[in-house]
């Protein structure tokens, strides 16, 4: 399983963040990711005991247009962790990133 997207976004200027994107699985299946995240004190993101990971798949979203549960429903937990290990790594790489391109301004 690997991550293809993955993005980060806000609902509105005072919602919670969250991130969504898409994953090929090793079955070569694409699946369509939501994911809130849990933090700590500091504000990192933790691997939690609340899931709240929604999960569609892409091919049955863009053929069927079908968000219906049952018919396009996957269970977040199976995918839970790999997500959120992707999402800590993703942002350890936009840190260094940043670090990187003001440490060359200074």
């Amino acid at each position: 399983m690997h991550i293809i997207q993955l993005s980060y976004h806000r609902n509105g200027v005072c919602g919670d963040g969250f991130y969504t994107g898409i994953i090929k699985t090793d079955d070569n299946e694409r699946k369509v990711f939501t994911h809130f995240p849990d933090h700590n004190e500091e504000g990192e993101i933790i691997n939690g005991n609340n899931v709240r990971t929604a999960i569609l798949d892409l091919d049955i979203l863009k053929e069927k247009e079908e968000t219906r549960f049952m018919e396009n429903s996957w269970r977040g937990d199976h995918y839970h962790d790999f997500i959120v290990d992707a999402i800590v790594d993703y942002n350890k790489e936009i840190v260094k990133s940043w670090e990187q391109k003001h440490n060359k301004v200074v």
